[in-house]
C-alpha cells in the first residue's frame, strides 16, 4: 500500500539502505512498491520526494493476492528483508502479513541454509489493534519464525520529544559522527548544525531535517 504510511516508509528505508558494507561500499538497494493506484500515488511521491534514484525503486501496479501478485513476489521473495504492509483496513492489513509470511516460511532461500526465515521481517501497519490481532500475530509467529511485527498504536508511539534528552542527544551525537566517518571520511555537518537545520529554510526543508534527526535518534537506540 503506497498512501500516507508507504509514502513516509520508503524515505526512511531508502536513507537505512544507504549504510556502507564493511568494505566501505554502499549496500546494494532495491525496494517494490505495491500499490492498485500507482499510476497516481507513484507520480505524486516521485514530484515530492525528487531525489531518490527510481533504478533503485519498482513501482508496482498489481492487487494484493492476484496472480501477478505472487507470481513478483515468487522471483523477490529470496532477497526480501524488510516489507510494510499498510492497506488502510487492519484486517486486509493483517491478512495479507501473514500470507507472506506463509509463503516466505514455505519457499524463501535465505543465506542461513538453517533459516529461511533469517533477515526477514514483516512489519503490518494497525490503526486500531484489538486484542484479537495480538493473538492472531502471536500464533502466526509461533509458526512463521516470529518474523511479524505491528506498529501504529498511537499508544506505543514514542515521539522525538520523548527521547531527546541530554543523554540520549550525546548518544545520537556519538553514533551521527561515526556514521559520517564510516560513510564519508570525515563530519561534513557538526551534529550542532544539524540541529540547526530544524528551524531553517522552508517548511519542507525543516521537515525533512526533523525526520532525519528523529532517525538518528532511532538508529542510536
Amino acid at each position: 500500500g503506497f498512501g500516507e504510511t508507504g509514502k513516509e516508509s520508503l524515505p526512511f528505508l531508502y536513507e537505512f539502505g544507504t549504510f556502507p558494507t564493511k568494505n566501505m561500499e554502499k549496500a546494494p538497494f532495491k525496494c517494490y512498491v505495491f500499490d492498485n493506484n500507482m499510476e497516481y500515488a507513484s507520480g505524486e511521491f516521485i514530484r515530492r520526494v525528487p531525489g531518490i534514484r527510481q533504478d533503485e525503486i519498482e513501482f508496482l501496479s498489481e492487487r494484493i493476492n492476484t496472480p501477478d501478485y505472487w507470481t513478483k513476489i515468487r522471483t523477490i521473495i529470496d532477497d526480501l528483508n524488510y516489507v510494510i504492509i499498510s492497506l488502510g483496513d487492519d484486517k486486509t492489513s493483517l491478512n495479507a502479513a501473514i500470507d507472506l509470511a506463509e509463503y516466505a516460511f514455505r519457499y524463501r532461500h535465505s543465506t542461513n541454509p538453517d533459516d529461511n526465515m533469517h533477515n526477514f521481517m514483516i512489519l503490518v501497519r494497525l490503526y486500531d489493534p484489538e486484542k484479537m490481532d495480538v493473538m492472531t500475530i502471536a500464533s502466526a509467529n509461533a509458526v512463521f519464525g516470529n518474523c511479524l511485527r505491528s506498529f501504529g498504536n498511537i499508544e506505543d508511539i514514542w515521539s522525538f520529544d520523548v527521547i531527546s534528552n541530554n543523554s540520549i542527544n550525546s548518544t545520537a551525537e556519538r553514533f551521527y559522527n561515526s556514521y559520517e566517518i564510516l560513510a564519508s571520511g570525515s563530519v561534513g555537518v557538526t551534529w550542532m548544525n544539524k540541529l540547526k537545520t530544524l528551524s531553517q529554510g522552508t517548511y519542507k526543508d525543516r521537515s525533512k531535517a526533523k525526520r532525519q534527526v528523529s532517525q538518528t535518534y532511532s538508529n542510536c537506540l
